[in-house]
């Protein structure tokens, strides 16, 4: 693999039991050396084919809004074999990325290989969501795997990565530990000494669908979880969920 176009992502989150833990997380992290690189509102899309070539291929594709439409990244994860943490090789990319379209050739490249499929280009900064949708629709992949928000604060050092998420629905706050190597992702992990009790193995997609299924929510509602009432109904209707 092209070292420069791949990396090897590993990821682990926990839950955040109150305030008081997310401050004692934040404390130590500026005593470590982290800085805060990030807080914004993320708009995740994961897509498919009708007939989820994607998923029987344990590749994830997405979409994720920055802010505003400040900016974007295309994502093309795939998963790999690991009991203990979150493990994907993944490509990601946007239009501000000087290898671009080196990039998202290399995507297409292994979509055409694997289920026949290629991701149109398309520009969310000068797009809306809803425009984003019918752009991937009209590019085969008609299926919404997921779409959901969160509130993001992201510390950073030396390839690490904390994110401090907050999930629509006050389905709780979690801390997000990533990194690119398993004796950082540890390092981490030993050094911020979440309850291990309180370890989430499940990726945002599935945690969000479970815990609204604990609340009786409708299986294809599931799927769709913002803070804006009005965006989610109006993507329910882009998906035919309601009249």
């Amino acid at each position: 693999m092209t070292k420069i176009l791949y990396k090897n992502e590993l990821e682990v989150k926990f839950r955040i039991e109150n305030e008081k833990a997310k401050k004692e997380y934040a404390n130590k992290l500026l005593q470590q050396g982290f800085v805060l690189s990030d807080n914004h509102l993320e708009t995740d899309f994961t897509f498919d084919t009708a007939d989820d070539l994607c998923k029987k291929n344990e590749i994830i594709l997405r979409y994720r809004i920055i802010g505003n439409n400040e900016d974007y990244l295309l994502t093309m994860k795939m998963k790999q074999k690991n009991n203990e943490f979150q493990d994907h090789i993944e490509i990601e990319c946007s239009e501000s990325d000087y290898d671009f379209l080196e990039k998202l050739n290399e995507i297409n490249r292994i979509l055409k290989e694997v289920i026949n499929k290629s991701i149109p280009r398309i520009n969310p900064k000068s797009e809306s969501l809803l425009e984003i949708i019918s752009r991937v629709q009209e590019g085969g992949f008609v299926k919404n795997r997921m779409l959901s928000q969160k509130e993001r604060v992201k510390y950073t050092k030396d390839e690490m990565s904390v994110c401090f998420d907050t999930l629509p629905q006050d389905l709780g706050e979690y801390i997000e530990l990533e990194a690119f190597d398993d004796k950082k992702l540890f390092f981490l992990i030993d050094y911020l000494s979440p309850n291990i009790n309180l370890l989430e193995k499940r990726n945002y997609g599935k945690l969000i669908q479970d815990l609204l299924q604990e609340r009786l929510v409708d299986l294809a509602y599931r799927r769709i979880c913002v803070f804006d009432s009005e965006l989610g109904r109006e993507v329910r209707l882009k998906f035919g969920l309601m009249q």
